[in-house]
């Protein structure tokens, strides 16, 4: 049985699809959501950029936060909102395994064309990693 629901989010559509679409399961059993944001590392041009990029993801992560807090109360379904660092797909299934979640939504980027051949994406990454049921939302 569907109870707890762990959906991976970074704030774009597409993931919002998976979120509602997570709570939206959540609801109709009775279960909770835990939204996963992971921060890839920041370090990547210095010092200067490093604290900037620091400073975008803070004001990021309060605007997440607020986000899971109106959704939980406008749908009535409990949501807990984690941040980790690291490559996605592997913190996911880290929280999947460690959390004990009965499903996984994520969402697409639908990369098309060359980019595809050679960009593999979140999703598919959580597909090969995660040990859990998957849902993948477009």
């Amino acid at each position: 049985m569907v109870k707890r629901i762990l959906v991976g989010f970074d704030g774009s559509n597409v993931s919002m699809k998976a979120l509602l679409f997570g709570i939206k399961i959540a609801k109709n059993r009775n279960g909770d959501v835990l939204v996963l944001e992971v921060i890839e590392s920041p370090i990547r041009y210095g010092l200067e950029n490093y604290q900037l990029e620091d400073h975008r993801i803070r004001e990021k992560v309060v605007i997440h936060e607020e986000l899971m807090k109106r959704l939980s109360v406008e749908h009535d379904v409990p949501i807990y909102f984690k941040i980790d660092r690291g490559y996605p797909p592997h913190v996911i299934a880290k929280y999947a395994d460690k959390e004990n979640v009965d499903l996984v939504v994520v969402g697409t980027r639908g990369i098309k064309g060359l980019k595809k051949i050679f960009v593999e994406s979140v999703s598919t990454k959580v597909i090969e990693t995660v040990k859990k049921p998957i849902l993948i939302v477009k």
